[in-house]
């Protein structure tokens, strides 16, 4: 019987066998080598696979699906076909940065049984430029075991949970989410459905978040994000199948404020909904989040945002999020040479 590794580096991938390439590779020059590489692969072509096979490494398990099953299905499979005492998410067109980082991970949590740790996430530009518009945060930090649910759930929200590259999390074979199990549909949207498996490990071991330790993502402006991410499911928003997962822990009272914050949070969302998707669906959002908050009503955010979702047209909005990208460049030059040095690692001709 084989020994379980320490890690499964899960990575779903689809028709980027080059970036693909380097998410491998920054796994593969880590000082630490207890893991796994669990490779699930929508790619329409085999030139994944023959990148994967070139490597002749065992700890590496790729996993054709004979159709496109969708990044839903692809990532839950994924998941579901770890193996690892702890599971790390990563992108395939993103990259671990130091490596140290699974060595450090390692000790860490065998010193403090952390059940998930969120590394610090920063982003590049074509490999020129570092930038790091999010988790801008000076410390670490961590939420206790005994927290409440709805306590645990901020803290998910404060280290961006919803950005899977750099989420590290212990493994639980009993979790299941039937909705996607059953499913068939290629086009099966739900975002997010991996709080389902992060929520138990923080709930009984507590989480940290580390400011130290970075993967590398390829920029949100130039990520192609399906229209589907947005599109209505039955009358509801895609994101409610999300709160049926979170609701399995709240109480009564703690759902309807959940709703109330969450429909809240979704008024700055708007420009972006219509960015990625289109007018009738912004339209759709703007009534079913009137139908869930009415205090959305009498808040005067809700209508800026919603004039400027309708009439700011698109190419304007995309260029106010590079600029956004452009203020968070990264100066400190330690951060800079540890990418400079991977990026070294990453010729295809070795």
């Amino acid at each position: 019987m084989n020994k379980q590794p320490f890690f499964s580096i899960i990575i779903p991938t689809y028709n980027r066998p080059e970036d693909l390439y380097r998410a491998i590779k920054s796994v593969l020059v880590q000082d630490f080598k207890d893991y796994e590489i669990v490779v699930s692969d929508n790619s329409t072509n085999n030139l994944s696979k023959r990148m994967v096979d070139n490597y002749n490494d065992k700890r590496i398990r790729y996993l054709k699906n004979e159709i496109n099953i969708g990044f839903t299905r692809n990532l839950y499979k994924a998941i579901k076909s770890a193996n690892g005492e702890y599971i790390f998410m990563l992108g395939d067109d993103d990259m671990i940065l130091k490596k140290n980082t699974l060595l450090s991970l390692c000790k860490l949590i065998q010193k403090s049984k952390v059940g998930l740790i969120r590394l610090k996430i920063i982003y590049h530009n074509n490999f020129k430029t570092l930038y790091s518009p999010y988790l801008t945060y000076k410390n670490n930090f961590d939420i206790k075991v005994g927290k409440s649910s709805i306590e645990i759930y901020h803290f998910l929200q404060s280290v961006a949970y919803t950005i899977i590259s750099g989420l590290v999390f212990k493994n639980d074979k009993k979790i299941s989410i039937p909705l996607i199990e059953k499913s068939r549909n290629p086009n099966l949207e739900m975002s997010d459905f991996w709080l389902k498996f992060i929520f138990p490990p923080v709930k009984k071991h507590g989480g940290y978040f580390l400011k130290d330790y970075f993967v590398v993502n390829t920029p949100v402006y130039r990520k192609v994000t399906t229209t589907e991410l947005y599109s209505p499911q039955m009358g509801r928003f895609p994101a409610e199948n999300i709160w049926d997962l979170v609701f399995e822990n709240l109480t009564h009272e703690e759902q309807i404020k959940w709703v109330k914050e969450e429909t809240e949070k979704m008024t700055l969302m708007l420009p972006s909904i219509k960015y990625y998707s289109n007018r009738r669906d912004l339209i759709f959002y703007i009534k079913r989040m009137l139908e869930l908050n009415s205090n959305l009503y009498i808040n005067p955010l809700f209508y800026l945002s919603s004039f400027i979702a309708f009439f700011i047209p698109n190419f304007l909005w995309a260029t106010i999020r590079k600029i956004i990208f452009r203020l968070s460049v990264i100066k400190e030059r330690k951060i800079i040479n540890y990418f400079d040095e991977l990026k070294y690692k990453f010729s295809l001709k070795d």
